[in-house]
């Protein structure tokens, strides 16, 4: 049972955006627990100054992306800032606050000071009353790699259904992009980051490609990254790549719109906000069998490759073109359907609670 007025103090990076449409998952969640009795606030502050006065106020902080709190600009500051950070949890526990982390992932994308970040995580595992893990499988992985004395809850990644709605036709967009009703596209929507296998992904196109396919790729990326990326796509003229410093949901709408497949070749990932997306809109996917990846979408909604197998990637590009669509975008709307937002805060409250 809810504590009656539960208070949770969301980190989530900085303060909630009203119409966060590429990364809609914290303003999901929240108002999920709002509708089971949950307050939730976007909180940024976290000092001993914060702390002292909240005292009461607030029954949980939970935090998400915690990188983002002690991230410097070097590994002196990002030392400093880090031990700063263990010590306000360690206050925060002492005062009486339910300490909650959602490991996203087991470690940040960016790991410019990977050994503060699993110093920090080692920390955290011991401070933190309840950590969330998307799968059985995060889950283990927590476990073996930081031994946490928190107690650990699978809880899933909820889906993005009607968070984007089809403001253009498939047709507007297919003609505005130069694409031909009768060609295959592959697409790819989210951040355009290292990680992401973009590089692997333009390869394969190149490699697939029979002269009736398109690859459209739009994200939010560094000017330096997208320049690499243009720079692979040189003298493709079937290949759509656009970058933004932070990609607005039109631009996901028009890649979704215009591809019959999402592509994301992750060089590492444990859940992806990109392949809920795809999933909820609906849209097949091409992902790597690895993380929780598997457990967010059906078999059938597209194809699930081995990472480790030399042209996994190629053979499901190709093999994708021989599926019935119709049927994989059922399965895609079916895998989304299933992380419903209600049962996810039934369960995400279970870790506020003593």
């Amino acid at each position: 049972m809810t504590k009656p007025g539960l208070r949770v103090a969301f980190y989530y990076g900085g303060p909630r955006e009203p119409n966060d449409q590429t990364n809609p998952y914290g303003g999901l969640l929240a108002d999920a627990l709002g509708r089971a009795g949950v307050k939730v606030t976007f909180e940024t502050a976290f000092d001993e100054a914060w702390l002292g006065q909240h005292v009461g106020l607030i029954d949980a902080l939970h935090f998400h992306w915690p990188s983002h709190d002690y991230r410097g600009p070097d590994a002196t500051t990002t030392e400093a800032q880090m031990r700063r950070t263990v010590e306000r949890l360690e206050l925060a526990r002492e005062l009486g606050y339910r300490i909650v982390w959602t490991a996203h992932n087991i470690y940040p994308h960016d790991r410019t000071y990977a050994d503060i970040d699993r110093r920090f995580r080692l920390e955290l595992c011991q401070v933190a009353h309840s950590i969330l893990a998307h799968c059985d499988l995060a889950a283990d992985a927590l476990r073996r790699e930081f031994e946490p004395a928190a107690r650990i809850l699978v809880v899933p990644h909820g889906n993005f259904i009607g968070v984007l709605e089809p403001t253009v036709t498939r047709e507007e967009v297919r003609a505005e992009a130069g694409i031909p009703a009768s060609d295959f596209a592959y697409g790819f929507i989210g951040n355009l980051l290292p990680y992401k296998g973009l590089e692997e992904l333009i390869g394969a196109f190149r490699e697939v490609d029979p002269g009736d396919s398109w690859l459209v790729i739009s994200g939010g990326s560094k000017p330096d990254y997208a320049a690499s990326l243009r720079a692979l796509t040189a003298g493709h003229p079937r290949i759509d790549l656009r970058s933004f410093d932070y990609a607005p949901g039109a631009e996901f709408v028009r890649v979704l719109q215009a591809s019959d497949v999402i592509v994301l070749p992750f060089r590492a990932s444990t859940t992806s906000g990109s392949l809920v997306q795809a999933l909820s809109w609906p849209c097949p996917a091409i992902v790597p069998s690895m993380g929780c990846l598997p457990t967010q979408m059906d078999a059938d909604a597209g194809i699930l490759y081995p990472p480790d197998q030399p042209g996994g990637l190629v053979r499901a590009m190709r093999e994708i073109r021989t599926h019935d669509l119709d049927a994989a975008r059922a399965a895609a709307w079916r895998s989304a359907e299933r992380a419903n937002w209600d049962d996810i805060a039934k369960l995400t409250i279970e870790a506020y609670q003593p």
